[in-house]
């Protein structure tokens, strides 16, 4: 009987070391799906930080086109407080080039003896 008791245990050990082999290569397996689980989640935090970093480049850059568009209406607003002033200069220019053209026609005139 310690023949056919050794025979037996012997089966059951063997039945037992079959399962965990087959645990193992379970375990493997789960390991070689959670090593690729961890990659892909690798690449996708490298690709979130490539884009925080483009997206505050995009943000100093749009901070520069915003004080330029400031200093433009800063610009603006200088320009259009002074043009009335530069209106009424510009009239009184133009009053003046006329009066000098008259004048030339008339010494013109005056010298070709014509009297208006």
């Amino acid at each position: 009987m310690s023949t056919e008791n050794n025979d037996a245990n012997l089966a059951v050990l063997a039945h037992k070391v079959d399962a965990i082999h087959a645990n193992i290569t379970d375990m493997q397996v789960a390991m070689r799906d959670l090593t690729n689980a961890i990659i892909k989640l690798a690449l996708v935090e490298e690709r979130q930080t490539q884009f925080s970093i483009a997206q505050e480049r995009g943000f100093k850059v749009l901070e520069k086109i915003e004080s330029k568009l400031d200093s433009l209406d800063n610009r603006v607003n200088v320009l259009e407080a002074a043009e009335p002033e530069q209106r009424r200069t510009s009239g009184w220019i133009m009053t003046a080039v006329w009066a000098a053209a008259g004048l030339a026609v008339a010494m013109v005139l005056a010298e070709l003896g014509i009297r208006v």
